[in-house]
């Protein structure tokens, strides 16, 4: 048994299989998580009882250097990060999100 999977020819299977799972699955997530920005976009407002929240969180970060609330969530960093490429917070916030 242990003689058929050290054969080259699974081991070849074996390496291609690995190099196609990485890819496969980044095309995955992208495509979900463009299909979920989509679906956010749709609505000019934020999406959630606390989609104005972190709006107001990240302004507060951008404008004072700091979040407002001293128990921010680490995931506002990447909201703040996102902020600084969309030129409209609550997009921004909507991209993370759709992407969490």
């Amino acid at each position: 048994m242990s003689s058929i999977l050290l054969q080259p020819s699974n081991m070849r299977s074996h390496v291609l299989t690995h190099r196609l799972i990485w890819p496969g699955l980044l095309l995955l997530v992208a495509l979900i998580g463009a299909a979920r920005f989509a679906y956010l976009n749709e609505q000019d407002y934020a999406w959630g009882m606390d989609g104005y929240y972190y709006a107001a969180q990240v302004n507060s970060f951008r404008t004072k250097g700091r979040f407002f609330s001293p128990d921010s969530s680490p995931v506002l960093y990447g909201m703040v990060l996102c902020s600084y490429i969309f030129d409209d917070i609550v997009q921004a916030n909507k991209f993370c999100a759709a992407f969490l």
